[in-house]
């Protein structure tokens, strides 16, 4: 799968694609290293398997410096964990998406339950699978991305003040037009109230 991450710069962005792109070619050569039926071949695989994580633990520690010297700067303990504003995962498969969404299909009542009211009894294991799916200490909102016919793409340069501008605006006239509504009806049902007194239409039809 591939994930693209949207933060407030460029440069930690770039930083998280790479150590993604480099835990790929990890996981890949391992395959390849598990699938050789070669020694020889099983030894080249191994290099490389080593050299991705080597370049991997690296990119890391970077980037983990680098984000702890943010935080120092600012002076705020959890800027680092924050900065992250989301991200796309685009997986191989439907298979791999469904895996993702039902994994954190984990409601806060569950999570709670799981991690802190009984983990030593009987939710052991649901607690250690609810703990792992945690990023930097915080619970991920994870949704499947409506696909690209449904999006309304002139619309993608309004932001969201304008967007509840528009809201509100819409709901005010809908609200003025269902007043206008009531009020005209209580002014028929007044004026043909009027209406049968001064002509006296309410005559009791006779009997035959």
């Amino acid at each position: 799968m591939d994930i693209t991450f949207g933060k407030e710069k460029l440069g930690d962005t770039a930083a998280l694609v790479e150590l993604n792109e480099l835990h790929q070619e990890a996981e890949s050569n391992r395959l390849k290293l598990e699938r050789s039926p070669s020694r020889r071949g099983k030894s080249r695989y191994e290099k490389k398997v080593k050299g991705y994580e080597d370049a991997y633990a690296r990119s890391k520690s970077k980037y983990l410096d680098h984000q702890q010297q943010l935080q120092a700067d600012a002076g705020q303990a959890s800027k680092g964990a924050r900065s992250i504003k989301y991200a796309y995962v685009v997986f191989r498969s439907m298979d791999g998406m469904s895996k993702v969404l039902n994994a954190y299909n984990i409601t806060a009542f569950y999570r709670i339950l799981y991690m802190y009211i009984c983990p030593a009894c009987c939710c052991g294991q649901n607690a250690k699978k609810t703990r792992a799916l945690y990023f930097n200490g915080r619970w991920l909102k994870v949704s499947k991305a409506c696909l690209p016919d449904e999006i309304k793409w002139e619309n993608i340069g309004y932001g969201a003040c304008n967007r509840r501008i528009r809201k509100i605006f819409i709901w005010l006239i809908a609200i003025i037009m269902i007043g206008l509504g009531i009020l005209g009806v209580v002014f028929m049902k007044v004026k043909s109230d009027g209406m049968k007194k001064e002509f006296q239409t309410q005559i009791a039809c006779p009997e035959a």
